[in-house]
Formats: structure tokens, C-alpha cells, sequence
């Protein structure tokens, strides 16, 4: 919600096995995440996301202009400091 709203312009973005909020348009993301890296980083074992929350964030993804780098880890609902090692060489 801070990088949507404009008020906060990181350098990049990292999405730890989580998703967009409902009640967030993906026109109201897309200015401010324009030219903005954004990283998704979720466990394969993570019991909170599933192929449907997968999916509307995809889709949220692609309607807000947003093409993020997707990094998949073994695990659950954790940082592994092995993924968050792999996700630091994106960087």
C-alpha cells in the first residue's frame, strides 16, 4: 500500500510470501511501481499461498504493468537465509 500510494520510492520491491491487498487496484500500483524491480520470493511448501492466490496475483501483476522476477524457494511461510542469499545476487 505505501509504494501504490506514491508516498514511499524504494529501489526495488521484494514480495516475501505475500500478496496484494484486496481492496488495492492495480491502476492505482501502476504509476508508482513503474521502472520499480519487484521480487516475489514464496516457499514451496507455504501453507498460506496456493495456485488461486498465485494466479490473482499474477493477474494483478500484469493489469498493474508490474513483470516481476519470481523466486521460489523450498520451504514454508520463512525467510531460509539460502533464498534470501539467492535473492541478494538478483540484486
Amino acid at each position: 500500500r505505501y509504494i501504490a500510494s506514491g508516498l514511499y520510492k524504494p529501489d526495488r520491491a521484494v514480495f516475501w510470501a505475500g500478496s496484494f491487498p484486496p481492496d488495492l487496484e492495480p491502476v492505482d500500483a501502476k504509476e508508482s511501481f513503474k521502472n520499480l524491480p519487484v521480487y516475489t520470493c514464496v516457499g514451496n511448501s507455504d501453507p498460506f499461498v496456493n495456485d488461486d492466490n498465485r494466479h490473482r496475483n499474477d493477474a494483478f501483476y500484469t493489469a498493474a504493468g508490474i513483470a516481476p522476477t519470481h523466486l521460489d524457494f523450498e520451504g514454508k511461510h520463512d525467510i531460509p537465509g539460502e533464498a534470501l542469499s539467492e535473492l541478494i545476487k538478483l540484486f
